[in-house]
């Protein structure tokens, strides 16, 4: 089988490209064969990436094959109804809102200025700028990613959204959950790197204990009376600490070179190398050449291409029980939420919902509106 991972950016620059990689799943065995930068044949990064979506021209002619793409294919359901995108939730398909979102807003600018504006009523943040409404996914919330809605600060993951589903929206392929029966000889599936790699970043223990460092220090922190303004700065730095700590502990990609991030992406190489990781597929390079540049890249560009295919690697292996997306009845608000949503594909997620009590539904899930982190 044809397996695809797309490293997606809403910007792409020669040193941050749009980065696909080509793979070949035989059973179990996932081979790595070879990258290819969007834009790199004297085309727009947007164009060869339109071209190949959409099965244009010569050089993307093959019948079958499946992908994972690391932007978000939908927008919150509390934002589609709040933005007027569906005339009614009920009845509206993903296809649906999306065009009507492109027809509403022609341009990434007028986009941006719509989502940005949405401001919770008479809240302001401490450099006093209103407070944004930045609504997340179910997908989003059980993964810890980023709102859809953030449009403005790094990451982008709103304006990939823009710039990613214009074409995917177009494209005869089929999207599980938000699009079934089209062409199901190509699938697209939702991919988020990042949950491929932190199954193999070994330091697990040692970040939750730093974690939980952190909320004690929060707990001590509402303790201290207003007088105690010294203690309460230390404090605050001894949290921020904690937080850099750990963030680096989990690093794996870095603007400069990182010999902590070095060495995670090698353990996250080794470890996909392992047949019995959680993905079920164990990844081989033919040419051990684009090992080395996977290891070698410190923006991780090569990696999260590679980590988006055996997200798809995976969904493929469960294409006759939703390609990993999970089962709620038929009339379960959940089920049609995430229709309209989109879903993220990997079995941590998957096993998250596997846990839940049978007829869980949306209300007693989780809140819908959370603010960005």
């Amino acid at each position: 089988m044809r397996i695809y991972g797309l490293d997606f950016t809403s910007s792409p620059q020669k040193n941050k490209p749009l980065t696909l990689v080509k793979c070949t799943l035989i059973d179990s065995l996932l081979t790595i064969e070879n990258f290819h930068e969007f834009g790199s044949d004297s085309q727009s990064p947007f164009e060869d990436y339109g071209d190949w979506i959409n099965s244009r021209g010569e050089k993307w002619n093959e019948r079958e094959w499946i992908a994972g793409i690391d932007f978000p294919f939908g927008m919150p359901q509390l934002a589609i109804a709040y933005f007027g995108w569906a005339d009614d939730l009920s009845k509206c398909s993903w296809e649906d809102y999306v065009k009507k979102i492109y027809i509403a807003h022609p341009t990434f600018s007028k986009f941006c200025k719509e989502v940005t504006d949405w401001t919770y009523p008479n809240e302001m943040s401490e450099a006093g700028n209103p407070v944004k409404v930045q609504a997340k996914r179910i997908t989003d919330q059980v993964s810890r990613s980023q709102s859809p809605m953030k449009v403005k600060d790094n990451p982008y993951p709103g304006a990939m959204f823009y710039m990613g589903c214009k074409e995917l929206v177009e494209a005869d392929i089929s999207i599980p959950p938000v699009r079934s029966g089209k062409n199901n000889k190509k699938v697209v599936v939702e991919a988020y790197p990042k949950l491929v790699a932190l199954q193999f970043i070994p330091e697990k223990e040692q970040f939750q204990e730093l974690l939980q460092k952190k909320n004690i220090r929060k707990e001590d922190q509402k303790n201290l009376s207003p007088d105690e303004l010294e203690t309460k700065k230390n404090i605050n730095n001894e949290i921020k600490e904690l937080s850099v700590r750990a963030r680096r502990m989990l690093r794996y990609k870095e603007a400069g070179e990182d010999e902590l991030a070095r060495d995670n992406r090698q353990m996250i190489i080794d470890g996909l190398n392992e047949s019995d990781n959680p993905y079920g597929v164990r990844v081989v390079f033919s040419d051990e050449t684009n090992k080395k540049r996977c290891i070698a890249d410190t923006k991780a560009d090569l990696l999260d291409s590679v980590l988006c295919a055996v997200q798809a690697s995976w969904a493929y292996k469960k294409k006759e029980s939703g390609y990993g997306v999970p089962y709620f009845d038929a009339d379960d608000p959940v089920k049609r939420q995430i229709e309209l949503e989109g879903w993220i594909t990997d079995p941590a997620l998957h096993e998250i919902f596997q846990k839940l009590e049978p007829g869980l539904t949306s209300s007693n899930l989780m809140p819908v509106n959370m603010d960005d982190e």
